[in-house]
């Protein structure tokens, strides 16, 4: 049998700071409990990019992001069985983003935010191949200053 698979986007959401400090977003997910990126589904007819940006807006109220250039990033995982959807395969297709936008205006899938720095951003994910993907961040990031 084979799995079913999950088409989903996301942004990793970043602020710079005053004095050149970034910050992360991260939501937590109301019912799985975990810290996470925003990201969801890709609709039928949608690009991975327009999925993305509605997925932000809906999941924080963040309208005005700038996505960019030249960093994506694909995570593949199959999720474990025991989950209540074991058998199925996520492909999540990330996109990078800086924002001035603060305050956050979540959705019923989440119930708390924090924007923190690299270590902060780093200690709270939950997922390892989430932290990988947010070093992945952080090396493309100080490479172009």
């Amino acid at each position: 049998m084979s799995a079913e698979l999950e088409r989903v986007a996301g942004i990793i959401v970043l602020r710079q700071e005053a004095a050149g400090q970034r910050h992360y977003l991260l939501l937590h997910h109301t019912s799985g409990g975990h810290w996470l990126f925003p990201k969801g589904h890709i609709e039928a007819g949608e690009s991975e990019r327009s999925a993305a940006l509605r997925e932000l807006e809906e999941e924080t109220g963040i309208g005005q992001v700038e996505l960019i250039e030249n960093f994506t990033e694909r995570l593949s995982y199959d999720l474990p069985p025991g989950s209540g959807r074991g058998g199925v395969h996520k492909e999540v297709l990330f996109y990078l983003g800086c924002t001035e936008q603060k305050a956050i205006q979540l959705s019923a899938e989440h119930d708390a935010y924090l924007w923190l720095s690299y270590p902060e951003a780093r200690v709270r994910l939950t997922h390892e191949n989430s932290r990988e993907l947010l070093d992945r961040v952080e090396a493309f990031l100080n490479q172009r200053l």
